[in-house]
């Protein structure tokens, strides 16, 4: 509709800020879920809580990552095994 509305350049533009926010917003959320998960995981073991570093939120965050990119891809194949 961007481009319709303002011309092929403004549609580029618009398609490349949605992009980049969409790519924002995915980072934002996992960070976010790897934080909540840490200290829920703190919250029931207190060794967990011990060797606090942001390395570990890190590796939460690109662990959850990889597990909303292997739901996106393989999505289609899952719903057909959920469907049948």
């Amino acid at each position: 509709w961007a481009a319709k509305l303002g011309g092929p350049k403004a549609g580029f533009y618009t398609g490349w800020l949605n992009l980049i926010g969409l790519i924002a917003i995915l980072a934002s959320v996992a960070y976010g879920c790897a934080t909540f998960l840490d200290l829920t995981l703190g919250t029931f073991s207190e060794t967990w809580l011990e060797g606090y570093s942001l390395t570990r939120t890190f590796m939460l965050f690109v662990v959850i990552l990889a597990i909303s990119a292997i739901i996106n891809i393989f999505s289609s194949h899952l719903l057909a095994v959920i469907n049948n």
